[in-house]
């Protein structure tokens, strides 16, 4: 299997070894991991109510690209991100959605005879995998072959099968700040016309889907009551002043690694 510059890096084995994912040590999953997507309760409950997973994604196709983000021609960088997206690429990137998409339910990250972490980087290796696409690394170490390779970017309307990339989902160094620049990434499964983004992550009930709408990151629900920014981080007593809990509050880049990573 090949991966096309600039994903070949000397240090990309030592990262499969040593990553954590959204981990402190190997195989260890992060304290609040058994809050993740919940919804936050009122004054002082530790942990909250999951949002619905309905039926409607029961069948879901996630192959078509958002109407908006059709790929610019090259700018001055000439970064990954800014270069013309070809069908092939795209059909990657659709393969990286629809296998997430698959991964919802599962009990354990498997995909030819390979074992993958049950954390958070974990389900964003096993999607690619399960597309034929190599990607490796903890949470912090892909939110870096990102940037280094040119695929990192803020669009508010994301390509599906882009890697989302969140910080102070929970105090992973555990100060009481929020200071902990990245600390949870999902996959983009699909986005709908009113900017709501459905991807899938490794929470605290397993492999679910979670959505976010980056026009509209504070608000939980739209006016018809549809969810559009489900809760990321658990409310706490302890929790600081302007501490952030919706998922496109927590939001800070997406990943389109399928632009890069050539097919196995």
């Amino acid at each position: 299997m090949s991966v096309r510059s600039p994903l070949v890096m000397p240090w990309q084995v030592l990262l499969c070894l040593v990553g954590q994912g959204c981990a402190h040590g190997f195989y260890v999953y992060p304290g609040p991991l058994g809050t993740l997507g919940k919804a936050p309760e009122p004054v002082v409950m530790e942990e909250g109510l999951g949002a619905a997973d309905g039926s409607v994604w029961d069948d879901l196709e996630p192959t078509s690209e958002p109407r908006d983000q059709e790929a610019s021609t090259a700018g001055a960088t000439g970064s990954a991100t800014d270069a013309p997206v070809s069908a092939k690429a795209r059909k990657r990137g659709g393969d990286v959605a629809k296998s997430a998409a698959q991964l919802v339910g599962a009990g354990k990250l498997r995909h030819d005879g390979e074992s993958f972490r049950y954390d958070c980087s974990g389900l964003v290796m096993a999607a690619h995998a399960r597309a034929g696409l190599q990607l490796a690394g903890s949470s912090e170490s892909m939110l870096t072959m990102a940037k280094r390779a040119g695929v990192y970017h803020h669009r508010k309307r994301p390509w599906v099968g882009d890697v989302a990339f969140f910080a102070n989902t929970y105090d992973k160094n555990g100060n009481g700040r929020l200071d902990d620049p990245i600390t949870h990434v999902a996959v983009v499964v699909a986005v709908d016309d009113d900017g709501t983004i459905t991807m899938v992550h490794k929470g605290s009930h397993g492999i679910t889907r979670l959505v976010m709408n980056l026009q509209r990151p504070e608000d939980h629900a739209d006016g018809s009551a549809k969810e559009i920014n489900g809760y990321l981080r658990a409310r706490r007593s302890s929790d600081r002043s302007g501490t952030r809990y919706l998922a496109g509050e927590l939001w800070i880049g997406f990943g389109s690694f399928w632009k890069v990573l050539e097919d196995g």
